[in-house]
């Protein structure tokens, strides 16, 4: 047991806890660490009056006859593509294999179709946007949130229109 405090402890446990290479992407958890950062967040959002939007991403196949393996391969090349299209402050979880779970901190309502379309438009550039739809659902989170309040909500299905046919400058 320790019975001294110095700045040099502080500075080791630091140095411990700290990310050893900073990504430009978003930090992607397991659900028990997203867990935990997605409370923290909440409080946070609640106690600094400052807003973020949670969003569910899911990659669905466009043709049936994609075996399981193949379409959980795809998928984790959607994980990839999600991760490097999100801010390196923003949280992502894979909530099923399909399935992407967000937390986007500080952003604004003017740009939510924004990230959706960056992730749309690094998608195209796969192998993989041909066989797939992507559906897109975002509600925000603010400091006087209830689960019961009516809140603006995005409901995006790429397919059959394409919503977010626009460029977006990385």
């Amino acid at each position: 047991m320790k019975m001294e405090a110095s700045v040099q402890d502080l500075q080791k446990i630091s140095r411990k806890l700290e990310e050893k290479e900073t990504m430009n992407s978003a930090l992607w958890l397991d659900e028990g660490a997203f867990s935990i950062a997605y409370r923290f967040l909440l409080r946070y959002i609640r106690s600094y009056h400052t807003v973020a939007y949670r969003a569910l991403v899911t990659l669905i196949p466009k043709d049936s006859s994609i075996s399981e393996e193949e379409f959980e391969k795809i998928t984790e090349e959607f994980g990839i593509v999600i991760n490097s299209s999100l801010r390196k402050s923003d949280l992502m979880m894979q909530e099923d294999t399909n399935q992407f779970f967000l937390l986007l901190p500080e952003l604004s309502e003017e740009y939510v179709e924004t990230v959706f379309a960056r992730i749309r438009n690094q998608w195209k550039n796969t192998d993989y946007y041909e066989t797939t739809n992507i559906r897109f659902d975002a509600e925000v989170v603010s400091e006087s949130e209830s689960y019961g309040d009516d809140q603006r909500h995005y409901r995006v299905n790429i397919v059959p229109y394409d919503y977010f046919n626009k460029n977006v400058k990385e």
